[in-house]
C-alpha cells in the first residue's frame, strides 16, 4: 500500500469514512470555481473550460466520498444487527437447554 493510501485511510478511520474524497472534492470544486472566475475576468475559454471540468471532478470525488461514508454506515449496521440475532439465537438456544 503507498504512503498516499496508508494516509488517507488513517485519516478515514480517525474522521470517519469518505473524509479525505469530501475533503479533496470540495478543494477541487472550489479551484474550479476560481479558475472560471479568473477565466470571466481574463476572458480565457480554455481556462474556463479547465475550471468547469475541475470542478464537475471535485463534485464528483466529493459525491463518491459520501457513498463511501454511507457504504460502511450501512455495513456496519448489518453487521450490528447480525451479532445481535446471533446473541438472541445463542440466548433461545442456551434457553432450550435448560
Amino acid at each position: 500500500m503507498s504512503t498516499e493510501n496508508k494516509t488517507k485511510k488513517v485519516i478515514d478511520d480517525v474522521a470517519g469514512a469518505g473524509t479525505t474524497d469530501k475533503v479533496a472534492g470540495k478543494v477541487h470544486e472550489v479551484a474550479g470555481k476560481a479558475k472560471q472566475a479568473v477565466a470571466k475576468v481574463t476572458d480565457n475559454p480554455e481556462l474556463k473550460a479547465e475550471g468547469e471540468v475541475e470542478e464537475g471532478e471535485g463534485k464528483l470525488q466529493h459525491a463518491m466520498g459520501t457513498v463511501s461514508a454511507v457504504t460502511h454506515g450501512v455495513i456496519d449496521a448489518v453487521a450490528d444487527g447480525a451479532h445481535k440475532l446471533g446473541d438472541a439465537v445463542k440466548h433461545i438456544i442456551h434457553h432450550d437447554k435448560k
